[in-house]
């Protein structure tokens, strides 16, 4: 009877230490940036997860990086004049929050976005954050480039102390139809120039 039972238990054991690989497996690989998902603007509450690894050969410390919000001009329409330019006819608002994830636990870290170049006008309505004092996790996209084919827009910018695994939250936070069926996708990656 002792027996079954230490056999019983030992092979309890062997079956966690099998679901603690399988658990292992499904955290975060060596993904490197550029990395990127697939990602739609159209609705409301759409959300994205990107996990990546700041690693050194990889990332430049001294270098600023981005998530990037790219959609292709080649459907039926094209949303691109609705958000050219410097005052928008549509603002396109995410909840972005860039984070340095140590364990079971995450830290936010300091992001900039278009609200910075918005012109003092709408001061009230688009606040401005800095780098010390970042004011929320609202990104309002600026588009950034086009070459007819792609329009890539810049969600927030921001910079990597530190190397190891971070991690970036993405919520759409307003229907914006004039996406509907266009294919685009979110993405981590270098800082580019405007104009690039």
């Amino acid at each position: 009877m002792n027996k079954l039972i230490w056999m019983l238990g030992f092979s309890l054991y062997c079956v966690g230490l099998v679901s603690c690989a399988r658990e292992d497996k499904q955290a975060p690989s060596s993904a490197d940036m550029p990395v990127s998902v697939p990602f739609e603007l159209d609705k409301a509450g759409n959300k994205a997860s990107i996990d990546f690894w700041a690693k050194p050969g990889t990332v430049d410390l001294s270098k600023t990086y981005m998530v990037s919000f790219s959609f292709s001009q080649k459907g039926s329409h094209d949303p691109m004049p609705e958000v050219a330019g410097d005052n928008p006819h549509i603002k396109l608002p995410l909840k972005a929050v860039v984070s340095l994830v140590k364990g079971q636990t995450s830290e936010p870290i300091p992001t900039m976005d278009y609200a910075e170049f918005l012109n003092s006008a709408n001061s009230s309505k688009f606040p401005l954050p800095s780098w010390e004092n970042p004011q929320s996790d609202t990104a309002y996209l600026f588009l950034d480039r086009s070459d007819g084919d792609t329009a890539d827009m810049w969600v927030v910018s921001f910079k990597i102390k530190e190397y190891g695994h971070y991690r970036v939250n993405v919520e759409t936070l307003q229907d914006q139809p004039m996406f509907k069926g266009i294919k685009s996708t979110l993405a981590v990656q270098e800082r580019f120039s405007l104009g690039e």
